[in-house]
């Protein structure tokens, strides 16, 4: 019925019936009764609803009520395959780079070993370009991010202060999931 597919839209979008009737000039006793199927708009109210909540007049009118949750999830379902496909994209091009560099830094300079933090360098790539596309910091590797850190600290002889670099790890993680409740909180309110 077009009374509750109007209901239902005009809360979705938080819209009160007396800031509907004025966008639509007409009273709000109008709303209700549209709502409360006593009657039915006019093709020139059906297509300013169907404008002003981004619907099509057939679903207004019709039979089958798509749910905006649904319709929702969709939308939700096609950005994730879109930002899945980025994340391998990425990734299969950090790992054409790490390989032409370590083969180069192995081959031409004969700097095998650090070398090495170049392949560290992949699954690094790939959680920040992840952690980006999701907004999540937690998603990052932080701990691959410490052992090349680490690594290059044993390449130029300062090994021993590095290991304090892994007490940090359990900090970021602490951070993050303040942030990430902080960030929960904020789309609930």
């Amino acid at each position: 019925m077009i009374g509750e597919k109007l209901s239902k839209l005009r809360k979705e979008n938080g819209i009160s019936q007396e800031e509907l009737a004025e966008k639509l000039n007409i009273s709000r006793q109008a709303i209700s009764k549209w709502e409360n199927n006593e009657s039915l708009p006019d093709t020139e109210n059906l297509i300013a609803i169907a404008k002003l909540f981004n619907v099509s007049i057939d679903f207004l009118v019709g039979n089958k009520m798509v749910d905006s949750e649904q319709k929702n999830s969709t939308e939700k379902k096609s950005t994730e395959k879109s930002n899945s496909k980025t994340t391998e994209l990425i990734g299969l091009i950090s790992l054409v780079v790490s390989m032409s560099i370590f083969l180069y830094l192995g081959l031409v300079h004969s700097m095998w070993h650090p070398g090495w933090i170049i392949f560290l360098l992949l699954p690094l790539s790939g959680s920040l370009s992840a952690a980006i596309i999701k907004k999540s910091p937690s998603k990052f590797a932080y701990p691959v991010l410490c052992v090349i850190i680490f690594m290059g600290l044993r390449y130029f002889n300062y090994l021993h202060p590095g290991w304090i670099i892994f007490v940090t790890i359990p900090v970021y993680y602490a951070i993050c999931g303040i942030i990430e409740r902080h960030d929960n909180e904020e789309k609930i309110d």
